[in-house]
């Protein structure tokens, strides 16, 4: 069984994830960034909500506390 990136636990079957990747981006001159070049996925797979989690800035560990 596949299990989440961050938090560890197990990842069912019919679980929404996201997919760790890597690349390139370039900056604009308007600001921000354009889109992802050579994009290739890592391997590392994560829950949905452990993601969100941690673009608010909460930890997985920290998620047990709220």
């Amino acid at each position: 069984m596949i299990s989440c990136s961050l938090c560890g636990a197990p990842i069912g079957a019919r679980e929404q994830v996201y997919h760790e990747v890597l690349g390139f981006e370039r900056d604009r001159k308007q600001g921000g960034t354009n889109a992802l070049r050579c994009r290739r996925r890592t391997g590392k797979i994560a829950h949905r909500f452990c993601v969100d989690r941690e673009a608010q800035h909460i930890g997985a560990a920290q998620g047990s506390l709220l």
